[in-house]
Parts: structure tokens; C-alpha cells; sequence
């Protein structure tokens, strides 16, 4: 049995999770030096307000649905993949290595994007739930951060809107900085997440700059193999422009930016962003969502300071 929640039923939901978490505003603004709050206060409210974000209707599909019992590894379910992995992996938390770099790219709304970075990262690279490095953020804005370092997503106190900023939504992970199998493969990946007949990105409905294609590398163009990523750009039909920062949207101009993760460094999105659904297709089930938790509390996400559902 399925369950479909619709217009109102958003409301009513996220109503009664602010409800069940007293002393706790579904939407406020956190300091960079608050302490995490109790999981479960973080679990009831993301649940109400993923409800009230997403799209008019969601259907929720019962918990037993994404158990590995009843969801086998394969192409048809590859986008929810992450329901099948174990809760845990004995704890295994991969540090920052001196030996990787940051890279990051965008094509729309950053949810999607990221749950494909993340079985990227499991697949490719051998990483579990403990030791992924992905994270959805802004970048490629010439307005940097506000004067308290922040940049946040559109909220109704106006702090350092990451549109207004110039930034674009990214997703960001790390990668072996010297191994160029790595940065062709990811590359790879990242040009399927567009139509492959219309070059468009998934929801051609996310229009403007914010939603811009992007691509960040160590020096930008001259990467070391940015040939390659050029090549595979160019065999799947896009162009790549350097990024001046704060540019135009790409869509309909088979365009991807590229920026220098220097001169454009990428800021980490709020929590409530993380691991989220994306309300195109099924959900990913909660052992993907809880990865937001996970990494809040093991310190590789943390709070940044903008208005943030946790």
C-alpha cells in the first residue's frame, strides 16, 4: 500500500512535527558554536519539512518497501540504491587527505544531484555511509559570504541569500587529485545527469542562474586533466566556458561554467539540504536520509549559521 500527501496535507504535516519538538522552531537560525540537537528532534522536523518543501503531491511508500528484502540491487532501482545498505559499517569515518582535492559540479537543484555523487562514491570508490565526502553547497558567486562567513539558502530573514551572492547549487566531493581515472569517471557521471536527447538538465522548471551548470576544479581550466574533462563534455554535446562568477543560467545553451575552487570556493549548504529527496522519483528511503545525521554528529557536515531545519 502506497500513500499519497497532497496540498494541504504538507501543512497539517509539518504542523504536527513542530508540535512534537517543543522548544524547537521548525525554522531557525543556528550559530556556528550551538550544539547538535537531539537526533530525533532533527528526524521529526526534516520528515515534516521535507513534506512542505517538495512538490504538491508526494507519495510515501511504507518502510518495507526499501528493505533489502523487497529492493534488489539493478538498474531499474539504482536511484535508490542507498535503501539496501546496512545501517552501519563499524564506524569507518574517512579523514580529509592530503592526497585528494575538492571538486564540485551543479546542473539544478542540488538533491538529486548529490544522491548520485553518493552512489558514485560507493560504487567507484569503495566508500561507505561513515567515509563519504559529498556534500550539496553554493559556489561561483562573486558576492562570497556574508560578514559572518555565511551563505545560505533563500529564507524569511534574508541572511545571505546564496542567489543574491551570485552562487549556483553544487554538490561537492573529494576525489584523488592524481589520478586521472577518477576525474574522467566522475566527469562521466556527472554529463549523464542530463537529458541525453534535449541536453537539458532533469527539471528544465529550475530556471535561473542559481541553477546554473557548474563544474569546479583546482585551477579551473588549467587543471591538469582538464583536457579529458573537456573531452568528455564536448562527446556529450556541452561546451565549457570559464566562469567569471555571479554567471547567467545555462539552460538551453548546452553550457557548463567552470570555475577555479580557489577564486570560487564552495560553502556547505545547510543541514536540512543533505541527503535529501528530491521529490522526482521515489523516495531514497531513510537509511539514505539519516546519512544527514550521521555525518552532523561525527563532524563531517556542521552547522553554518543560516536559518536551518534541524
Amino acid at each position: 500500500m502506497t500513500f499519497t500527501f497532497c496540498g494541504l496535507a504538507f501543512l497539517l504535516v509539518g504542523f504536527v512535527a513542530a508540535l512534537l519538538a517543543p522548544g524547537a522552531s521548525a525554522y531557525t537560525v543556528l550559530k556556528h558554536s550551538d550544539a547538535s540537537p537531539a537526533a530525533s528532534r532533527r528526524k521529526v522536523l526534516t520528515t515534516g519539512a521535507s513534506l512542505l518543501v517538495g512538490g504538491s503531491c508526494v507519495t510515501i511508500l511504507p518502510k518495507a518497501a526499501f528493505s533489502a528484502e523487497t529492493v534488489a540491487p539493478s538498474e531499474d532501482n539504482a536511484n535508490r540504491q542507498y535503501a539496501v545498505l546496512p545501517a552501519t559499517d563499524n564506524g569507518i569515518i574517512e579523514q580529509k587527505n592530503s592526497n585528494n582535492e575538492l571538486v564540485y559540479v551543479g546542473c539544478g537543484c542540488f538533491w538529486h544531484l548529490q544522491h548520485s555523487v553518493a552512489i558514485y562514491e560507493r560504487d567507484v570508490l569503495g566508500r561507505k555511509g561513515g567515509a563519504l565526502t559529498c556534500q550539496t553547497g553554493y559556489a561561483g558567486g562573486t558576492g562570497g559570504s556574508d560578514s559572518e562567513g555565511r551563505v545560505c539558502y533563500h529564507n524569511p530573514e534574508k541572511i545571505a541569500d546564496y542567489s543574491k551572492l551570485g552562487h549556483g547549487e553544487v554538490v561537492c566531493v573529494d576525489l584523488p587529485s592524481s589520478e586521472e581515472e577518477r576525474i574522467v569517471d566522475f566527469m562521466t557521471m556527472y554529463f549523464s545527469q542530463f537529458d541525453s536527447e534535449t541536453k537539458e538538465r532533469r527539471d528544465p522548471m529550475d530556471r535561473g542562474p542559481a541553477y546554473r551548470s557548474i563544474i569546479g576544479l583546482s585551477g579551473g581550466s588549467r587543471h591538469p586533466f582538464y583536457s579529458s574533462v573537456l573531452n568528455i563534455a564536448t562527446k556529450a554535446g556541452f561546451k565549457l566556458r570559464a566562469g567569471k562568477g555571479s554567471d547567467p543560467d545555462t539552460l538551453g545553451k548546452q553550457l557548463v561554467y567552470v570555475y577555479d575552487t580557489v577564486d570560487f570556493p564552495f560553502y556547505q549548504a545547510e543541514i536540512y539540504h543533505q541527503f535529501h529527496n528530491d521529490f522526482q522519483s521515489m523516495p531514497y528511503g531513510s537509511m539514505y536520509n539519516n546519512l544527514a545525521n550521521r555525518a552532523l554528529d561525527d563532524g563531517r557536515l556542521h552547522l553554518v549559521g543560516c536559518p536551518d531545519r534541524v
